[in-house]
């Protein structure tokens, strides 16, 4: 569930980026938004969602959801950091 969800945040990205590219370009054609890659993704998908007896997809998404968070964290700690150095409270040069 987590891999197929992962794979249509993917797709949306891509119909996302796409139309962008519409924008700028002029239309897209058929076959990349409805074709071949909306199949490949589909099909990749319905492979992965039958190894659910060998690979723990809840733990796996755990420990992806934990690395982001902790980069998250990490990021929000250097810039309080950052902000932080600015200010001089009387003393010094913040420079």
């Amino acid at each position: 569930m987590i891999v197929e969800k992962l794979l249509e945040i993917i797709a949306r990205i891509h119909g996302w980026f796409l139309g962008l590219v519409d924008a700028l370009l002029g239309p897209i054609p058929e076959w990349l938004t409805d074709g071949p890659a909306a199949e490949g993704l589909t099909t990749i998908a319905g492979w992965l969602d039958k190894t659910d007896a060998w690979i723990p997809w809840p733990l796996v998404g755990a420990v992806i959801a934990a690395c982001a968070a902790a980069a998250v964290a990490a990021v929000a700690i250097k810039a309080v950091r950052i902000v932080a150095s600015f200010v001089t409270l009387g003393g010094g040069s913040a420079a």
